[in-house]
């Protein structure tokens, strides 16, 4: 529908194309907006990375990256396309960087 809903940043796991539609998985709901991920890329913070031409994820729910493939949180595999693989990497490891930088106690 025409429905507006407003989703905290820390609850998206990604941007999908399917179709005409951009799929955006939460944590708990799949939403479909008709807009493009070069038009969404441009509004969100630096946490959301894009890493093949059809995905954006959020970095902070990144498990794991193994190859061409990032694992989400929940456990969603997401292609790592050649252009983007080096950008990614990079950019995780700058991410899980961050907090190799403080001692806890």
């Amino acid at each position: 529908g025409n429905n507006i809903v407003k989703i905290p940043f820390y609850h998206i796991l990604s941007f999908s194309i399917v179709k005409h539609y951009v799929d955006i998985t939460t944590t708990d709901k799949v939403y479909a907006c008709r807009l493009s991920l070069k038009n969404i890329l441009v509004h969100l913070p630096k946490e959301f990375i894009q890493c093949h031409r059809s995905y954006i994820v959020n970095i902070r729910h990144i498990r794991k990256i193994a190859g061409t493939t990032i694992t989400l949180s929940n456990k969603t595999k997401v292609p790592i396309g050649r252009n983007y693989l080096d950008d990614v990497r990079h950019d995780y490891a700058d991410f899980t960087m961050r907090f190799n930088n403080y001692t806890f106690l």
